[in-house]
């Protein structure tokens, strides 16, 4: 069963920084980050506007486990798609019916890329 976790924005953007800052990232469903962004973008970059933005997330959490130190690491809360890209599932809590994605960009890597676009 999923439940949500509440953390601050500041939490999710030192993560990205820190742990994140290199890897490439994409909002859907976000207007306000997806127009300060060119995505996909770096973590530094995401964590750049998620701390502009601040406030708290509501990150759905599909599992019970490592959810005590989802703060301190909001890594543990991401889900892997098929592709075993990193997906954190938000909403502001503020707006809690408008949820919205963050997803690692793997598409280079599982060959659906621009060349691989390309050639179709």
């Amino acid at each position: 069963m999923s439940e949500h976790v509440v953390i601050d924005a500041n939490a999710l953007a030192t993560w990205l920084a820190k742990d994140a800052a290199e890897v490439l990232w994409t909002v859907d469903g976000e207007n306000t980050l997806e127009a300060q962004l060119d995505l996909p973008c770096t973590g530094s970059d995401l964590a750049t506007a998620v701390r502009k933005h601040g406030g708290q997330l509501l990150v759905l959490a599909p599992h019970h486990g490592s959810l005590g130190t989802s703060e301190s690491d909001p890594g543990v809360l991401a889900v892997k798609d098929e592709h075993g890209a990193r997906v954190f599932q938000l909403a502001w809590k503020s707006e809690p019916d408008h949820r919205w994605v963050v997803a690692e960009d793997v598409a280079e890597d599982v060959g659906i890329g621009p060349a691989a676009a390309a050639s179709r």
